[in-house]
């Protein structure tokens, strides 16, 4: 070992190098069997790092998540980097939780690496059930002549060595959880270790991954999440209700585009799509569903249209108008009135100035949609997520200008867990 390699060694006891720089050091030593038998005897954050897979060699980066079912937990990704949308989404949920948030995602992992030989991305996906996960390593380059393999080891035991290539999309690798993983050059003195511990879920798991899914635009997953996970605990089973239709009603407003919320095009398209229309008016029909019991048996008003008429000329006169409109719009037809309708009955007005709102939600219409939304009596636990409705018409005017303030729509919904 050079005097330039002891400096630059002797560098890693301070925190005179950048972690980038300690990378690339770390890359360049792994070549050096004799500085990293030095490395390894030092107590240094590195050496640790080395031997916590129980890898019979150093490792220069690490993965650690939990599994449940087809869930992930993030625990240690050091040396690898995420994707950037899941990057992303947890750092806007660590900063509205305080911290409190942790890195949770389902189906698969996307995370980039760096090695001596060979750099790329890893994407790891679980089987469901937990207990197996298939790993493809995607290089950005072609391997060179030396041998690279991803392994399972049982201990000191090497299991299985599966030959890395270049071939697309590469071969998936089949992998126990219990076993550790490595990615590693045949010539290099150093490698990737991958450790997936299968694991329970609590609570904070469950929010975590609700937040993620309804910031990736999977509303209806985030709404079950919340339904069937979070509602088990005690704490929390009562008031989940407002949380599960906010995110169903999300469904039919925004979009997510690299966890930016974008409004959904319902009306702007020249062929009218039912289930397009019935999900823009979804916070409507759910708040009418909540005022008026005679209509929560219609889970579907463009599928149940004849169980909808007849309720329509069963209702009073201010009910019958009100849903015939509705009627006409999930049809395409024009709104037969521009103005909120004034009732004594404050559900009827609501109604209508929730139905006009959004109506003009998605036409484009973010200032009318706000002067409607504003003519709303106020009722009650907001059955027809008036609020939600005007602040993401605000949202939508401003989003070129500031958009930080997406941050508060996820903030706001999940509010209860973090005040």
């Amino acid at each position: 070992m050079n005097d330039d390699l002891i400096h630059r060694v002797s560098a890693l006891l301070g925190d005179s190098i950048s972690s980038e720089e300690r990378e690339s050091l770390l890359a360049e030593l792994s070549h050096d069997p004799e500085a990293m038998r030095l490395l390894a005897s030092m107590e240094l954050p590195p050496a640790a790092e080395y031997s916590s897979l129980d890898l019979p060699f150093p490792i220069l980066a690490q993965l650690r998540a939990s599994a449940h079912g087809t869930h992930f937990r993030l625990d240690d990704s050091e040396g690898l980097i995420p994707d950037e949308s899941d990057r992303k989404k947890w750092e806007i949920a660590s900063r509205i939780s305080k911290g409190r948030l942790r890195r949770c995602c389902s189906n698969w992992l996307n995370l980039t690496f760096r090695l001596p030989s060979l750099g790329g991305c890893l994407k790891v996906t679980l089987h469901d059930g937990g207990t197996r996960a298939d790993l493809q390593v995607f290089p950005n380059h072609e391997p060179s002549s030396i041998p690279i393999y991803l392994e399972t080891w049982s201990g000191d035991t090497l299991i299985h060595a599966h030959p890395i290539t270049s071939e697309l999309p590469p071969p998936s690798v089949e992998v126990d959880l219990s076993r550790v993983i490595s990615i590693k050059a045949e010539s290099d003195f150093a490698g990737l270790g991958i450790r997936l511990t299968p694991t329970e879920f609590d609570l904070t798991d469950w929010i975590s991954l609700s937040l993620h899914q309804a910031q990736s635009g999977n509303f209806s997953e985030a709404a079950a999440i919340a339904s069937q996970r979070i509602a088990a605990f005690p704490d929390f089973a009562g008031p989940l209700g407002k949380l599960r239709n906010s995110l169903e009603g999300l469904k039919g407003l925004v979009r997510v585009q690299d966890a930016i919320l974008m409004p959904v095009p319902a009306f702007r398209s020249g062929v009218r799509v039912p289930s397009w229309s019935e999900s823009a008016y979804r916070p409507f029909w759910n708040g009418l569903q909540a005022c008026f019991p005679e209509l929560r048996n219609v889970n579907d008003p463009v599928e149940q249209r004849n169980e909808l008429e007849q309720i329509v000329q069963e209702s009073n006169t201010e009910l019958n108008s009100l849903l015939s409109s509705f009627q006409d719009a999930l049809q395409g037809k024009p709104a037969p009135v521009n103005e909120v309708q004034r009732s004594a009955d404050p559900r009827i007005e609501a109604g209508w100035a929730a139905f006009l709102g959004y109506h003009h939600y998605h036409q484009g219409d973010y200032q009318g949609a706000i002067k409607f939304f504003e003519q709303a009596p106020p009722i009650a636990e907001d059955p027809f997520e008036i609020s939600a409705g005007s602040f993401l018409a605000a949202y939508l005017l401003t989003r070129d200008k500031d958009e930080s303030q997406q941050e508060r729509i996820w903030k706001d919904l999940y509010s209860e867990f973090f005040d």
